[in-house]
């Protein structure tokens, strides 16, 4: 590649997170930065060889990135997640992931400075970020740093590339797993005795099929194929447990293996709150309650700072518990309270923590504790507000519990949110492109057919002229 002074644009070639284009992407700023800090948060656990490189990358890109509802850019932290990859890499002891990691981050780093001089942001910050702008001809540190480090590159630091790509493409939503399960393979060809990319391999296959983000691979069965890439992982390296959660729970949906994966969860060590949660997870939707909560009780009183995530999943338990047939009144009730009380510990942790609000809003109004229900649905409609699919399932379920209440009887304040729940599934459609909305029509079917229903119920002993609207919107689905 020409790097001198005829081609001073070169380096914006170099694969990097700043050479994407996020306008098409599924998922929105808050959402994806609370996945990758979650992700962040269990990364040593999970991956105790790997310095977190990847999720900090990623951090920095969201940091200036532009996303719709996103009130100003964050340059100063994008520059400090970084600085911390370069700290971070150095820590790695193969070179090329190493160098890989660095030319990244400098790419980035270089990406941001150029925003930063195009911004009012930049040029409050530019002197505090970095060195001042050089002198035309002049290279900065980190340009001459990359140039070495993209001249000395050969097919194994591009691989390494391809590696931090596929986990980011992991948050940009359904639309970027093909793209990732490319990398991945283009990846192995290179080193095929990378573990976590044959995870990451398994992982991408099997989401592209349950969230049917490719239709066939004629002759392919995609659940054996997602196994395969978890079993290679694991005869890499035996000691990696989240790839033997994964497997475990693709097993148990092939009966005649469901022994084999009840035996590799078993297996898996629980020293680590990470793997705690997964474990307890699994157990949880087999249905063993007792096991479940035996898992995720040791872990709640092992660890010194357990997650919100682990306390959420012990608030499952209860909740499934109090759902079981055949149960006393006394039991349920106690079961609901203490499932309230797991949503509580979750979110004194994740304040934001919309499955815990949901929950426990419901929960509240089961108990007829219906003031109390009511202040909580009202938090988590302010809580995701800006995420559509979500603040559908909160507009639904709170003119449940508003109906419920008044005798089974819709009152007004219920029918605008069953009405709310089918303008905002109407809007997400309008606004989708082609590839999303069938996604979003097959998500959010059951909770517009269902307001229908009720909206029906409420204009029959209520004639309105809004009827005619509501009926326009139904029709307009096109389910």
């Amino acid at each position: 590649m020409n790097t001198g002074s005829d081609n001073v644009e070169w380096w914006q070639k170099v694969p990097c997170h700043f050479t994407w284009s996020l306008e098409d992407t599924d998922e929105d700023y808050n959402t994806m930065k609370n996945k990758v800090k979650s992700t962040l948060e269990s990364w040593n656990e999970e991956h105790p060889n790997s310095p977190p490189c990847q999720p900090l990358l990623f951090l920095g890109f969201l940091e200036v990135s532009k996303f719709k509802g996103l009130p100003r850019q964050n340059p100063r932290q994008a520059m400090n997640h970084f600085n911390n990859v370069e700290r971070e890499a150095a820590k790695m002891p193969v070179a090329e992931e190493r160098n890989a990691c660095m030319t990244v981050a400098l790419a980035n780093r270089i990406w941001c400075n150029e925003i930063l001089s195009q911004s009012q942001e930049g040029k409050e910050d530019v002197d505090a970020l970095h060195k001042s702008k050089p002198k035309t001809g002049e290279e900065t540190d980190d340009m001459r740093r990359l140039k070495r480090l993209w001249n000395e590159k050969n097919e194994i630091l591009e691989a390494y590339i391809e590696g931090i790509a596929v986990f980011s493409l992991e948050y940009l939503g359904p639309r970027k797993y093909k793209d990732a399960e490319d990398r991945c393979r283009k990846a192995l060809v290179v080193i095929p005795t990378n573990p976590e990319w044959h995870h990451s391999l398994g992982c991408f296959i099997g989401r592209q099929s349950r969230d049917k983000v490719i239709n066939s691979r004629s002759g392919y069965n995609h659940i054996e194929e997602e196994v395969k890439c978890y079993e290679e992982a694991l005869r890499l390296d035996p000691a990696f447990d989240l790839a033997r959660c994964t497997l475990a729970q693709v097993l148990v949906k092939i009966p005649q293996r469901k022994k084999e994966a009840a035996k590799h969860i078993e297996s898996v060590h629980q020293n680590t709150c990470s793997m705690v949660i997964k474990k307890g997870r699994f157990y949880r939707l087999a249905k063993d309650y007792t096991k479940a909560l035996e898992v995720l009780m040791k872990g709640e009183s092992e660890f010194s700072s357990p997650r919100s995530e682990l306390f959420f999943q012990t608030s499952l338990v209860y909740e499934a518990l109090a759902k079981l047939p055949r149960v006393d009144q006394t039991t349920k009730k106690n079961n609901l309270e203490k499932h309230i009380a797991y949503c509580n510990k979750c979110l004194e942790l994740e304040p934001q923590h919309f499955p815990a609000l949901l929950k426990k809003a419901r929960a509240l109004g089961q108990l007829k504790r219906n003031d109390a229900a009511e202040k909580v649905f009202r938090e988590a409609m302010r809580v995701v507000k800006a995420r559509p699919k979500n603040f559908v399932q909160v507009q639904y379920w709170f003119a449940e519990h508003l109906t419920f209440r008044n005798r089974k009887q819709v009152t007004p304040e219920a029918a605008e949110l069953y009405q709310g729940a089918m303008s905002t599934t109407l809007s997400m459609i309008q606004n989708a492109d082609d590839f999303a909305i069938d996604d979003i029509k097959e998500s959010m079917k059951w909770f517009v057919t269902n307001s229908k229903k009720k909206l029906d119920e409420f204009y029959q002993g209520n004639p309105s002229s809004n009827i005619v609207h509501i009926e326009r919107m139904f029709a307009s689905f096109h389910f």
